[in-house]
């Protein structure tokens, strides 16, 4: 029985990786799968092994199930974690290189783990999140759909002609290689200030442009 549980449980363990390989998981949750399923298997192994000896189970399982409802609530929050990283991986809402905002925290995702998730902002600091934090707030993927917004606010005195100054934005917006014909760029009033008729320049980048792109922009504004 032994040798046959054993033999087994790596059976079912290849079985459930191959499933999850198929189902293009993550290699990190394939091996995490194949960890849990492969201990559950030894566990079950144990008990039945057991049992063939004339060991009474009943009350071994009774102590097994009391152990984990023990070890679950004393490692609630760090199943949380797991649970959500398990969702993150799976369900990819983000990916490796893609410029999010989770959390109330912005950058580019470095990592993913089991347990936390690692996004270097753009102020170059590395920032590591529990995930269950991540799967608890709204997630925000500025990469998803290949194209991302440039907003540059302008003010111009009252004095100035605001079709001027519009299309000195616009032709800033079109000379740059960086932006993209369409959408086509835009300006548009966007407020009255004390001093100042505030202006924004709208224009489109492929997502990966997108921090270069505002930084020449609004170098070239000024």
């Amino acid at each position: 029985v032994l040798l046959l549980g054993l033999w087994l449980a790596r059976a079912v363990t290849r079985m459930a990786a191959g499933a999850a390989t198929r189902a293009k998981f993550d290699n990190m949750l394939v091996d995490f799968l194949g960890r849990v399923v492969y201990a559950a298997a030894l566990v079950i192994v144990f008990v039945t092994v057991l049992a063939q000896l004339g060991v009474q189970t009943t009350s071994l399982l009774a102590v097994i199930g009391a152990a984990g409802l023990a070890i679950g609530l004393a490692l609630q929050g760090s199943l949380a974690n797991i649970a959500a990283g398990i969702m993150l991986i799976a369900l990819r809402p983000f990916k490796v290189g893609d410029a999010v905002e989770v959390a109330g925290q912005s950058g580019v995702v470095q990592q993913v783990r089991v347990f936390q998730t690692v996004i270097r902002s753009f102020s170059n600091h590395e920032i590591i999140l529990p995930n269950s934090q991540i799967t608890s707030s709204p997630i925000i993927n500025f990469t998803a759909l290949g194209q991302r917004r440039v907003e540059v606010n302008v003010g111009i005195s009252y004095d100035a002609d605001i079709r001027d100054a519009r299309e000195v934005l616009l032709a800033l917006a079109k000379a740059h290689d960086k932006v993209l014909a369409e959408p086509a760029p835009s300006v548009v009033v966007n407020g009255l200030g004390d001093n100042s008729v505030d202006l924004t320049l709208r224009a489109f980048v492929d997502a990966p442009d997108w921090a270069g792109t505002r930084s020449d922009l609004i170098e070239a504004t000024h």
